[in-house]
C-alpha cells in the first residue's frame, strides 16, 4: 500500500467522515483570509458596482491588449477556440456573441469563483477588464488608430528552463467525436533521480487537444499493465478516462495538469516531483473535435529538472471509504446531490503543519460544484478553492499566491456537487445518455470527488 493511500486510510479510522453540510457564517466570510465560502446555490460571485473606464474606447488602444493577454490562447489559428481574436476584422465579426460570454463570465474560462484566495497567473477578467470591454463593445467597438496600440499586458507564465522534452512516440489521429480520452506511454530518459521543477505541454495539435493530466507509473506491475494496454486496439496509446488506467486515485502520481491558455507551471522555488530511473510518464490527453472536426496529435511535454530539490508530491485529498464504489451515491434524477469530508491531516505528521501551495478540483460530467477550506482551531476559516459552475473540460491547478498552511489541530474540508437530472447528461457516441444512479468509479458514467494539492512530502 502507498504512502498516499496508507495516510488516508488511517485518517478515516481515526477522524472518519460526514455529509452534513458545514455552514458558513452568518455573512458568509471567511475570518482567516477575508474571502467568502457560500452555500452551493447561492449564487456565482455576486455582483459588483461597475469599475469606471476610459472615454472613447478603441480596440487598438484599450480592447486588443486584453484580448491578447486572455483570450489568444485558445482562440487563434489552429488554436482550440472555435474562431480566432487575432485581429479587429475577426473580434468585430464575433462581438454580439463575445459580449454575452465576457457579461456571463463563462469566457476566459476560470472556474475558482472570486473573493475565496489569491491565485497566481489569474486568468480571469478583473472588473476593470471585463468592464472595458463590454463598453467597448456597447459604443460599437470602434477600431481607433493602430499608432496608438495599446502596451501589451503580462501573458500566460513561460517554463523558466527547458531540460528535457518528452514527445509521444508517434501521431495519433482522434478515433471518437467530438471527445475522445487518450492515454500515451513516454520513457523517462534519466538513469538517476531527478526532480521535476516545473512542466509545459506543447500540443501538436492545437485544434484537438483540450486538456491534459499527467501521471507518473514507477511499478513495474503498473508499468507492465498499461505496456499490455499500448497499442492494443490498432492504435497508438490506449483508451482511459478518470485514471490513466493503473493504480488507484490516491495511489498515482500526478505530475500535473494543463489547459489551452494556462502557459507554463513553475513548482516553488528548491521544490521538486521525485522522478527515479525506469519511470514512464503517463499522458491522458483529452482530445475535442467541435472547432476543427478532428485530426492528429503528436503532443510534447517539456520539464525543468533538477538534481535535488526539497521533495514534494502532488497529494490526491479524499474520503478513502469513498473508493468503495457505494459510499458516495448520486440518486438518478436529483439536483444538488452533495457529498463532504472533513480531515485532520496533520495527525500522521506527528502535528507537523502541512503547506499548500496549489490545488485542483476533479469530478466528472454530473459535477455542478466543488469547495475546499481550512477549518482552524480557533474557528476561522481560510477558503483555498470555491467553484460554483464545475466544467470537466477545464481543469487546472490554480497556484495560491500565497501558500495556505494548515497548523495542527486544523482540519480540511472537500464538499462536492452533483446534478444528476436528464438535463445535465453527457452525450456518449452522439446520444444524451438517460439519468441513471452513480456512486464512485472511473468509468464515464462515474463519479468523483477529489481534491490535488501541491505540498511538501511530510513523511
Amino acid at each position: 500500500m502507498s504512502k498516499a493511500l496508507r495516510f488516508f486510510v488511517a485518517l478515516v479510522l481515526v477522524v472518519g467522515c460526514s455529509s452534513d453540510p458545514v455552514n458558513p457564517a452568518a455573512d458568509g466570510k471567511v475570518p482567516g483570509d477575508g474571502g467568502v465560502l457560500p452555500e452551493f446555490g447561492s449564487g456565482d460571485d455576486g455582483p459588483v458596482d461597475a469599475p469606471e473606464t476610459p472615454s472613447n474606447l478603441t480596440y487598438w488602444e484599450h480592447a486588443k491588449p486584453i484580448i491578447d493577454a486572455k483570450c489568444t490562447g485558445c482562440h487563434r489559428t489552429g488554436g482550440i477556440g472555435p474562431f480566432p481574436l487575432t485581429s479587429y476584422a475577426a473580434v468585430k465579426a464575433v462581438t454580439p456573441i463575445a459580449r454575452g460570454a465576457i457579461f456571463d463570465r463563462y469566457m476566459p474560462p476560470w472556474h475558482a469563483a472570486k473573493g475565496c484566495s489569491d491565485y497566481q497567473h489569474d486568468a480571469s477578467l478583473t472588473d476593470l477588464q471585463r468592464q472595458t470591454l463590454l463598453d467597448w463593445i456597447d459604443a460599437g467597438a470602434p477600431e481607433g488608430d493602430p499608432k496608438n496600440e495599446g502596451a501589451p499586458l503580462d501573458g500566460p507564465p513561460t517554463l523558466k528552463s527547458v531540460d528535457v522534452t518528452l514527445t509521444m512516440k508517434a501521431a495519433y489521429t482522434q478515433q471518437l467525436k467530438p471527445d475522445e480520452y487518450r492515454c500515451f506511454i513516454i520513457d523517462w530518459p534519466y538513469q538517476t533521480t531527478k526532480y521535476i521543477t516545473g512542466f509545459n505541454v506543447k500540443p501538436g495539435n492545437g485544434g484537438v487537444v483540450h486538456h491534459m493530466i499527467a501521471y507518473l507509473a514507477t511499478k513495474k506491475s503498473d508499468i507492465d499493465k498499461i505496456t499490455a494496454k499500448d497499442g492494443s486496439d490498432g492504435h497508438e496509446g490506449y483508451k482511459c478516462f478518470g485514471t490513466p488506467g493503473f493504480g488507484d486515485v490516491l495511489s498515482t502520481p500526478w505530475l500535473g495538469a494543463w489547459a489551452p491558455g494556462t502557459g507554463a507551471v513553475n513548482f516553488p522555488a528548491g521544490t521538486g516531483l521525485e522522478i527515479p530511473p525506469g519511470a514512464k510518464v503517463v499522458l491522458q490527453m483529452h482530445y475535442n473535435a467541435d472547432s476543427s472536426g478532428g485530426g492528429s496529435d503528436q503532443s510534447s511535454i517539456e520539464f525543468s529538472v533538477a538534481d535535488t530539490a526539497t521533495k514534494a508530491r502532488l497529494q490526491p485529498l479524499t474520503n478513502p471509504l469513498w473508493l468503495s464504489g457505494n459510499a458516495m451515491p448520486i440518486p438518478k434524477d436529483q439536483d444538488n446531490v452533495k457529498h463532504e469530508f472533513t480531515i485532520d491531516p496533520t495527525i500522521l505528521t506527528g502535528g507537523k503543519a502541512i503547506t499548500f501551495y496549489n490545488v485542483m478540483a476533479h469530478m466528472h460530467y454530473l459535477g455542478k460544484g466543488f469547495q475546499l477550506k481550512i477549518n482552524h482551531k480557533d474557528g476561522s476559516e481560510s477558503c483555498m478553492l470555491d467553484i460554483k459552475r464545475w466544467d470537466f473540460n477545464w481543469q487546472r491547478f490554480y497556484q495560491f499566491a500565497q501558500p495556505k498552511k494548515l497548523a495542527s489541530g486544523d482540519t480540511l474540508t472537500i464538499r462536492c456537487l452533483w446534478d444528476n437530472t436528464a438535463a445535465n447528461q453527457p452525450v456518449i457516441n452522439g446520444q444524451k445518455a438517460a439519468s441513471q444512479d452513480v456512486n464512485w468509479g472511473e468509468g464515464t458514467r462515474d463519479e468523483m470527488c477529489l481534491a490535488v494539492a501541491y505540498i511538501l512530502d511530510p513523511f
